[in-house]
């Protein structure tokens, strides 16, 4: 059963733009869903209204389902039963570490807003530090970390409260190449650590696949989900060994040629 049901999904924002058209998604507990598509698609859109943002003056038909509370319906309260009752984490390319905070003090900040500082949750939030390599920089401010070090923070910040759901909104998109890679490695263990139900948003093919266990590739604006390719690499997965392989090159090329056109499409108008 989907722990995330979207159905006839479209949005037309106030200025007349269409965003979505007649998007269907379902997302399974323990998938891990990487949306590709060209600039502009309505990828963000969609996680967005997953997560229960809603603009305001945006016109939207259809039906997005998730963990049984029917999000377009039933706004009332929206925020607290996504955050508090179903349980989403969220992770921007941002970063959104509070300067004035070590890392531990940043890490910790939705469990003191939640009223979480048990030992038991503090106790998570160690574990997840170590399992990301962050253990010693505890006491370390922002400014004296490096920017995958922080984007790690970020993600552990995301997991501490333990949600069901992880949504990421592109969140190596800022960083060179290399740690790119080398966190791309690090999220699919913590994926096999905590199997956690994610939604991953990139513009990269190589990261897409790395990542997913399903990359839905959707159309140019306004985004359609296209296809959905099922990934079956086991997890953790290490980048550098995986794009080596003839089934990676296999699964790439499949899925290149579903989206080279929507990405050539989106450039000319």
């Amino acid at each position: 059963m989907a722990i995330i049901s979207v159905r006839g999904l479209s949005v037309v924002y106030g200025n007349g733009v269409k965003a979505l058209d007649s998007v269907d998604l379902d997302i399974e507990e323990g998938d891990v869903v990487s949306l590709i598509g060209p600039s502009g698609c309505g990828k963000t859109t969609l996680a967005n209204m997953i997560l229960g943002v809603i603009p305001p003056e945006a016109s939207v038909s259809g039906s997005i389902v998730v963990s049984g509370i029917d999000i377009i319906k039933d706004r009332k309260s929206l925020v607290e039963k996504i955050y508090r009752d179903v349980g989403v984490g969220y992770v921007s390319q941002v970063d959104t570490l509070l300067p004035w905070r070590t890392l531990m003090d940043n890490v910790i900040l939705p469990l003191q807003i939640r009223g979480m500082t048990d030992p038991e949750h503090m106790d998570r939030a160690k574990y997840l530090l170590g399992l990301v390599g962050l253990q010693g920089f505890e006491n370390a401010y922002p400014h004296q970390l490096s920017g995958g070090m922080r984007q790690r923070a970020q993600l552990v910040r995301a997991l501490v409260t333990d949600p069901k759901i992880l949504v990421m909104d592109e969140p190596f998109g800022a960083l060179d190449a290399l740690t790119r890679v080398a966190l791309q490695e690090h999220l699919t263990r913590i994926i096999a650590e905590t199997r956690k139900t994610v939604i991953f948003i990139t513009h990269d093919l190589d990261e897409a696949i790395t990542i997913g266990t399903k990359v839905a590739v959707m159309s140019k604006r306004p985004g359609r989900i296209k296809m959905i390719k099922r990934i079956d690499f086991p997890y953790p997965r290490d980048p550098f060994k995986l794009r080596s392989s003839r089934e990676f090159e296999d699964i790439r090329s499949e899925l290149w040629s579903s989206l080279a056109s929507e990405v050539i499409a989106g450039e000319q108008g």
